[in-house]
């Protein structure tokens, strides 16, 4: 661990100002989530990020409903796609990024040619935002070749259901 010579004081309330040269280096933005760990006389900072947690405990249960279904599912923070797979790293599309602002969901009529990064998907997709707490905190992603039916919808919520209650 390497010291950075910065120094704040606590004021009154016991907050502490985090300067704007670490939060660029480590990507922390205005709303973010901030876990405190302990270590003997130290007290670390670290981003927390709920998906992370959310993405462990759901893998089975995203493979098991793909399974089932004739479709792929994919899982999303705010910002890339974390489920493992052809999407798995690759950054949030606008549209995708935009409804997760607006906490929309989406179901394409027609055949849709999405670009996700290096990676072009081509069929029928149904987008859920994820909910914790009340904040959105991602994606939930149902891609198919063919045509959408009642059943992927159901899945879809069953599995959107189980990341925003764990």
């Amino acid at each position: 661990m390497k010291t950075t010579g910065i120094v704040r004081k606590i004021d009154e309330l016991g907050r502490i100002v985090i300067p704007k040269e670490l939060r660029e280096v480590m990507g922390i933005k205005s709303g973010d989530n901030l876990s405190f760990l302990v270590d003997e006389q130290r007290i670390i900072l670290e981003k927390y990020e709920i998906m992370d947690n959310l993405k462990d405990k759901s893998s089975h249960i995203i493979s098991s409903v793909n399974d089932l279904v004739d479709a792929s599912i994919f899982i999303s923070d705010k910002e890339k796609f974390l489920t493992k797979g052809i999407l798995e790293n690759k950054l949030l599309p606008a549209q995708f990024h935009d409804l997760l602002i607006a906490r929309k969901n989406y179901v394409s009529k027609e055949i849709e040619r999405i670009t996700f990064g290096t990676e072009v998907l081509e069929g029928y997709f149904l987008a859920k935002c994820l909910i914790k707490d009340s904040n959105p905190i991602g994606i939930l992603l149902l891609y198919k070749r063919s045509i959408l039916l009642e059943e992927d919808e159901f899945f879809a919520k069953i599995v959107k259901n189980i990341i925003e209650n764990s």
